[in-house]
């Protein structure tokens, strides 16, 4: 594919978030530069490597930047395949790498000098985010100083050196080079302070905030906070980039009172952007709601009551185990089946896919209903080691996997403790509006369920709807296996759909020519119309008898 098409082809794919064509297309173009340069020059390699590294497609970036470097010696491009290799994760591979560009720019290319001495520092900040030895702290601290202490308008390094020395006297680490971190922090005050308006970025209200932190004044730093947050241009990298400076770097998520409110601030913030990922139990989810009633007025990015009537929600979703032993999957209950089927009217009716639970359509992976036990585990009380364990009644209704991958069983007893919570409706109105369905890309959905079978957990990562038809729903909203049968809410928390499948090569709804990687979920009222639809076809399902 030549230059010119290569770089529209990514542009469109990047802005549709084709994430498998994104792949394939950049996997396909190195493997075309390993003997020809299509018509690439240094201005196009650029270009493209510029495109995925705002998409934060850092897997692609480091393959495609691999592959034009054999045919341009050009610092720009060298600098940006160390960044891939830090976000991949290759830290050793990223600090020689860099080390050898650090040599080979001093003196000639001062920017991308610059640029290279603070990777470095990066590099050796996140070694020490994931191990705790106080030598890569030291070695990432040296590297933010080398170029602050000689240029103060280099702020990014100046706030690292100003975190790295808090952190470190917090852990009673020993600096090989202590320094005064609270005096470069007002320095860096002033130096914001005194910029020109129209020079300032949300760059520099994440600066505050975080020399504010050092300085111990959380208070303040919470305005600033809300102020990078809100700004327009904001995006999911940065906001993740600062949250996992104070979360994972200055640890504040350990800490109570204003501390943990700039945590709350930013993920509540992330969870609103695409690219966003917040994956929590419970147990997580129950601290951070408490502390959103203070971040936000009415018009912040979501409240404390959302929290908790989405905890609520957890109470009606249950874990499937196999003979008791084992985490298997997720359902949830509905209290009146008559949302379904009038038939079913006063029972309470259990949801889940056919390919978890299955008599009729079993096939290997499946359980038999005799097999089944299920809980409900936010009804238990805290430390309960001996669960409520329901068995299954009867399988009320199926449809295989092939079709719409759903059964609806009834338990052999009723779940009454739902109605001891107080905050309950019924289901949150779970299907009162089951005919609104997600309509464009802005609509989120969120999922609550058992992945791996393991404890309740409730998923927050791009949370975007892709596309829908009246019997499948596509979405990102991360899921692991496990998942299959948990409650898909919108951002009203009714339940739109059942998520049942996932994969890396999902087939589009509107071309199934094209893949991607997806989540799927079916519609609740493609399940509605289907089990009507099967009444009026089959007298063995005209009746709950």
């Amino acid at each position: 594919m030549e230059a010119a098409e290569f770089l529209r082809k990514l542009n469109d794919e990047l802005i549709d978030d084709d994430r498998d064509t994104v792949t394939l297309l950049c996997e396909s173009q190195a493997n075309l530069l390993r003997t020809s340069n299509q018509g690439f020059t240094v201005e196009v390699s650029r270009r493209a490597l510029h495109l995925l590294r705002r998409g934060r497609r850092f897997q692609e970036l480091l393959v495609l930047s691999g592959a034009v470097l054999h045919w341009f010696d050009d610092p720009e491009l060298k600098r940006q395949h160390g960044q891939a290799l830090i976000e991949c994760g290759h830290l050793l591979a990223a600090t020689q790498w860099l080390s050898q560009c650090e040599i080979e720019f001093r003196g000639k290319n001062e920017k991308e000098w610059g640029e290279v001495v603070g990777l470095l520092g990066r590099a050796w900040k996140q070694s020490f985010t994931d191990r705790r030895r106080a030598e890569d702290l030291n070695t990432a601290l040296i590297w933010y100083d080398f170029l602050y202490s000689k240029d103060k308008n280099a702020l990014w390094h100046g706030i690292n050196v100003v975190c790295l020395s808090a952190v470190a006297e917090q852990e009673g680490i020993t600096l090989e080079a202590p320094l005064d971190y609270r005096a470069i922090a007002r320095d860096i005050l002033t130096a914001i302070r005194y910029k020109a308006p129209e020079a300032r970025t949300y760059w520099d209200e994440a600066t505050i905030a975080e020399a504010l932190v050092a300085l111990d004044r959380p208070a303040d730093a919470i305005r600033f906070v809300k102020r990078f947050c809100s700004h327009p241009e904001v995006g999911s990298f940065a906001i993740n980039s600062l949250l996992s400076q104070f979360d994972h770097l200055w640890q504040l998520d350990e800490k109570d009172g204003d501390y943990l409110q700039i945590i709350d601030i930013l993920r509540s913030s992330l969870m609103k952007q695409k690219g966003g990922e917040i994956i929590a139990p419970v147990e997580s989810l129950n601290k951070i709601a408490l502390n959103y009633e203070k971040c936000f007025t009415d018009s912040g990015p979501l409240l404390r009551t959302w929290f908790l009537q989405l905890i609520d929600c957890s109470n009606f979703v249950g874990r499937i185990w196999l003979k008791s032993l084992k985490g298997y999957g997720t359902g949830f209950l509905i209290d009146d089946g008559g949302d379904i089927f009038e038939a079913w009217r006063g029972f309470q009716i259990f949801v889940t896919c056919n390919h978890v639970i299955s008599d009729e359509f079993n096939e290997e992976g499946s359980l038999f209903s005799d097999e089944a036990t299920i809980t409900f585990d936010t009804l238990e009380a805290p430390g309960s080691t001996n669960p409520l364990r329901h068995t299954v009644k009867r399988i009320l209704w199926e449809s295989p996997r092939t079709e719409l991958d759903v059964t609806i069983l009834q338990l052999a007893r009723r779940e009454e403790r739902i109605h001891e919570r107080g905050r309950c409706r019924t289901q949150l109105d779970i299907l009162k509006n089951h005919a609104r369905m997600p309509r464009a890309k802005e609509d989120r959905l969120y999922i609550v369920g058992h992945p791996k079978g393991g404890e309740m957990s409730f998923s927050f990562q791009d949370n975007q709807f892709i596309e829908g038809d009246r019997r499948r729903i596509q979405y990102i909203t991360p899921t692991e296996p496990g998942s299959s049968g948990s409650p898909v809410f919108d951002q009203n928390l009714n339940v739109v759909a059942m998520h049942h499948a996932g994969s890396d090569r999902m087939k589009s709804l509107a071309d199934p020519r094209k893949t991607r990687k997806a989540n799927q979920g079916i519609p609740m009222p493609a399940i509605i119309e289907a089990r009507h639809v099967a009444a009026s076809s089959d007298s063995r399902y005209s009746a709950a008898s």
